[in-house]
């Protein structure tokens, strides 16, 4: 009898985490939010060069405030915002795309014009934490 052993050769490889996703359930209907506890998709970036969104991963906030809040607080690449205000960022919203991100909500599209670039930022409005008012 022959018994061969096969050894693994070279470092250990840990596996990738990927961020929980959302459960997708939504308690209020098509248009309501979902709950998500974990971080959300494009939360930490502080510049509009930094994103890099699609239908299919947009950032993620809770309510149009949220994407508001959003466009306000990143920067164009000199450090300046290209939004005075709430209602100038809202005018840069684009319509609506359809299902995408990770539960198939509404997607909005906010067209977002820097010294450097013109941006598209795709945005899903329906993922809250837990507690969050939508």
């Amino acid at each position: 009898m022959i018994l061969l052993i096969t050894l693994a050769c070279g470092p250990k490889k840990t596996p990738e985490v990927a961020a929980a996703a959302p459960t997708c359930e939504r308690p209020g209907g098509m248009f309501g939010p979902v709950e998500h506890a974990g971080p959300r998709l494009h939360q930490d970036a502080t510049r509009f060069s930094e994103l890099n969104t699609t239908l299919a991963k947009p950032v993620e906030v809770c309510s149009v405030n949220g994407q508001l809040e959003t466009l306000l607080r990143l920067t164009c690449d000199d450090g300046t915002n290209p939004f005075p205000d709430g209602q100038t960022a809202h005018a840069a919203r684009n319509g609506s795309l359809g299902g995408g991100g990770q539960c198939d909500s509404i997607i909005d599209l906010y067209v977002v014009t820097c010294p450097e670039a013109t941006y598209e930022v795709h945005m899903d409005m329906y993922v809250c934490a837990p507690g969050e008012q939508f």
